[in-house]
C-alpha cells in the first residue's frame, strides 16, 4: 500500500508561498505530487525541491483539470 505524504503551505501573497511543511516520510521514496491548478508552476518547483532535501529518490508531478473550470471561447 502506498504512504500519503501532506505538504502543506501557506501563502504570504500571490505566487508567494511563506511556509511549506512536510507531514510524513519521503525518504528512500519515489513521490508523485498531485496539484489541481497550476498557474507558474512554482509551487510544484518548491514542493520537489523540499522533498529531495528530506530524501526522496524521485519525484514527478501530475496536473489535473476539473471539466466544469474548462472554458472555451
Amino acid at each position: 500500500m502506498p504512504d500519503l505524504v501532506i505538504v502543506y503551505k501557506r501563502r504570504s501573497g500571490p505566487n508567494e508561498v511563506s511556509i511549506m511543511n512536510v507531514i510524513g516520510e519521503v525518504k528512500g521514496k519515489t513521490c508523485i505530487i498531485v496539484d489541481d491548478l497550476v498557474d507558474t508552476g512554482g509551487t510544484l518547483t518548491k514542493v520537489a525541491d523540499v522533498i529531495k532535501e528530506k530524501g526522496a529518490t524521485k519525484v514527478q508531478s501530475l496536473a489535473y483539470v476539473h471539466p466544469q473550470d474548462l472554458w472555451i471561447g
